[in-house]
């Protein structure tokens, strides 16, 4: 841990110093090695030893042997194995955020922070509504915290997102409901998104109406292109997509908005969309008596080797405060 570099020696020192006297660690971390470390903070992300063995053109036995080192160094147990994969310890947990900053100064120390990170560029996955109208409200306040990354925000249909992620094509996805990802990848919820019924301002259908009423207007079809030609998309409507008029169709959501206030068409909307317009005055959502209240479940996912856990859990919040 020798550097010419005072300034982010002091950091790291102080660093360890903290770990000794405030978290009762004993002074053998001084030791311990940075690639050890990242051996470390790469099993909590990748949950599987054997994936990391691979990652790293190592053995199963070495990660082990490594993780055991780091252990009896600590003073701590750092990891727990069940049937489902490594979880990571309360320890190990409350360590993570100074780890990950050790290993950081050290990265800079040698020059490769600055190189590597400097002009890091991470690929957001979403539909274009999210893309529009939720992300970038969370990254402005992201920025605020990294003036390192930059993000690149690309529309996907909910039915390309595992096949586009498992190809390299991002490293983050918001998603309404549950998808079947690999271990490979982290989901959470983050929070729930409302939907409503909606129509223009002065249409004639009544602001309770009955089911027999709403099925004399067209809807505002939902569809997205696939490799199979143009499909129907799912936007959680109690009313089934079948059983609607069918009216025109877009694969946006704010294309559908404009369709809603300018003809008799009705829609079924997200609220982070439409809302805006509602407070306007230029459309009004529809009661419909006996419907319930549709509020889908939102998901952020990253893949594990790419985005940092301190990372994963600071969008986690940013976007749970965003979906309130």
């Amino acid at each position: 841990m020798i550097s010419d570099n005072i300034e982010t020696c002091v950091a790291i020192h102080e660093t360890l110093c903290y770990l000794i006297d405030i978290m009762n660690l004993n002074s053998s971390i001084y030791d311990i090695k940075f690639k050890d470390i990242q051996v470390l903070l790469e099993l909590i992300k990748t949950r599987s030893i054997r994936e990391l063995s691979r990652r790293l053109n190592t053995t199963p036995g070495q990660i082990s042997k490594t993780i055991k080192s780091l252990e009896h160094r600590l003073g701590l147990t750092l990891i727990n194995r069940s049937i489902s994969g490594i979880e990571s310890t309360a320890e190990a947990e409350a360590l993570i955020p100074y780890l990950e900053s050790l290993r950081d100064t050290h990265l800079e120390l040698q020059g490769e922070l600055k190189k590597g990170e400097q002009d890091r560029l991470l690929c957001f996955a979403s539909t274009s509504f999210v893309t529009t109208h939720l992300l970038p409200k969370v990254l402005e306040s992201f920025e605020e915290i990294t003036k390192r990354t930059r993000f690149r925000m690309i529309d996907l249909p909910p039915t390309q997102f595992t096949s586009v992620g498992l190809r390299n094509g991002f490293q983050l996805c918001v998603h309404n409901d549950h998808l079947d990802w690999p271990k490979t990848w982290t989901s959470v919820q983050i929070g729930k998104m409302r939907w409503h019924l909606y129509c223009r301002f002065n249409h004639k259908i009544a602001k309770r109406p009955k089911n027999s009423s709403i099925l004399k207007y067209p809807f505002v079809y939902p569809v997205y292109w696939s490799t199979e030609g143009v499909r129907f998309g799912n936007d959680g409507c109690p009313l089934e997509i079948k059983d609607r008029v069918r009216g025109h169709e877009t694969s946006t959501a704010t294309a559908a908005v404009e369709v809603v206030r300018h003809t008799n068409h009705l829609g079924f909307l997200p609220e982070l969309v439409a809302g805006e317009w509602e407070r306007f005055g230029q459309i009004r959502k529809v009661e419909v008596p006996h419907w319930e209240v549709v509020d889908r479940p939102m998901y952020l996912t990253v893949k594990n080797d790419v985005i940092k856990q301190s990372t994963f859990k600071k969008l986690t919040e940013l976007f749970s405060i965003s979906l309130v």
